[in-house]
């Protein structure tokens, strides 16, 4: 019932998926980021926290997603990545927030911010296998039905 290696994997090919797309788009998006980096009337510090986030959910996503892929059969050391997929969950959250108000001073489409926060549950559950497996949450709950 609780087959928390086989969900890491799951999710793992998912963050991966998801982290290669968002590359792709980050990777087109460089010239922008330089053009709004020169611009005077823009608040360089939430630029800056927006481009962390975007660095993060690419970045971090895929080299989260390559780790849950390769650390699937551990059971010790996973405390460390679940640290880097709930981190790479909060700069999705917090990449949402930011793009509330878009450049011209208007609120954003709702949807765009709603999905992005929906993506910030596979990084969440991911770090959630890391710790199920680590702590050997499977055992323990088939212990508890008997």
């Amino acid at each position: 019932m609780y087959h928390y290696r086989r969900n890491l994997m799951i999710f793992s090919v998912l963050l991966l998926l998801l982290g290669l797309l968002r590359t792709v788009s980050f990777v087109q998006q460089m010239g922008s980021w330089m053009e709004l980096f020169k611009m005077d009337n823009i608040d360089m510090v939430k630029l800056v926290l927006l481009f962390l986030c975007d660095l993060l959910t690419s970045i971090g996503a895929v080299v989260s997603g390559v780790m849950g892929i390769l650390l699937r059969k551990k059971d010790k050391g996973l405390i460390v990545w679940s640290i880097l997929s709930f981190v790479v969950c909060i700069a999705f959250f917090a990449n949402a927030m930011l793009i509330i108000v878009n450049s011209n001073g208007q609120y954003s489409n709702y949807s765009s911010r709603r999905g992005l926060a929906y993506l910030a549950a596979l990084p969440a559950l991911q770090g959630l296998c890391f710790i199920g497996v680590e702590k050997n949450w499977e055992e323990k709950m088939q212990k508890n039905q008997k």
